[in-house]
């Protein structure tokens, strides 16, 4: 998952992902909202526990949000069981499909992508590629792009109806710089029994909390983000001008007559080249 210097992001730790494989969550602050995002990958050789893992973190996904908040999952999840256009599941009610549309329609969450986002030759088009929202009208102008290099999955892009708050260019904590071995010298330096010692539970927490405020000043730098606008470097002209000429060329007219023509061939030396 990468996030843009502009918006203001923390990972979520607050969610528990069961030992699900493969997956990242994270917070964006923006303007009146709180944005819960999470990226997820489900492989085909999945384990029956990781599968049971995957239903355990969107319950924890769903019990942590709020109605100040929005929730958008992205991810692969190998279920091309599931068909969201027409609500039907390939196989029982028990099944791992199944058991995630149920899921899914019990959070009340919307799959917003609904055509074919995998392409092989001598395959049948499949759709395995979700964006989950816990409002539908939060996503507009989803469209359908070319792949990436040699990919079989499609790349989507997409708009949330959001408004960014910019992240504030105060000084922050550079951990990564601390002074740990002055922490746990003073730490180990306090009597810790003898502090404790006749204080209710609200009071210890709130000694605990000071020494531990008190060693983070002391012992830990400030630093200020800087933002940069650069471009990337690694892209050259010629290759913009040949992804310019992929898109050109047209994904959309690829995908329409893929099942019957197959990928073209003037559209195949354009991958190779890029």
């Amino acid at each position: 998952m990468y996030v843009s210097e502009k918006y203001e992001a923390v990972l979520a730790q607050d969610i528990d992902t069961g030992g699900f494989h493969d997956c990242v969550w994270c917070r964006l602050y923006l303007q009146g909202i709180k944005l819960i995002i999470g990226v997820c990958y489900r492989s085909t050789a999945s384990s029956a526990e990781n599968d049971e893992a995957l239903l355990s973190m969107f319950s924890s996904v769903a019990s942590v949000a709020d109605a100040g908040s929005c929730t958008v999952i992205m991810g692969d999840f190998n279920l091309p069981g599931i068909d969201f256009n027409r609500s039907l599941v390939e196989g029982s009610a028990d099944s791992l499909g199944g058991r995630v549309f149920d899921c899914l329609s019990d959070n009340f969450w919307h799959q917003h992508v609904t055509d074919f986002t995998r392409f092989r030759e001598n395959q049948t088009p499949s759709c395995l590629d979700c964006i989950l929202t816990d409002d539908p009208d939060v996503l507009e102008e989803l469209t359908y792009l070319e792949p990436i290099g040699k990919s079989d999955h499609v790349c989507i892009a997409w708009h949330l109806c959001f408004t960014n708050r910019p992240a504030t260019n105060e000084p922050k904590f550079n951990y990564w710089k601390a002074d740990y071995p002055a922490i746990r010298e003073k730490l180990s330096n306090i009597d810790w029994r003898l502090e404790f010692d006749g204080k209710s539970v609200n009071d210890m927490w709130k000694y605990l909390t000071s020494v531990i405020e008190t060693c983070v000043s002391d012992s830990v730098p400030l630093y200020k983000h800087k933002v940069s606008n650069k471009k990337s470097p690694w892209l050259s002209r010629d290759s913009k001008v040949t992804l310019r000429h992929k898109k050109k060329l047209g994904w959309s007219s690829f995908v329409r007559s893929f099942v019957i023509a197959g990928r073209g061939p003037a559209y195949s030396k354009l991958e190779i080249r890029i």
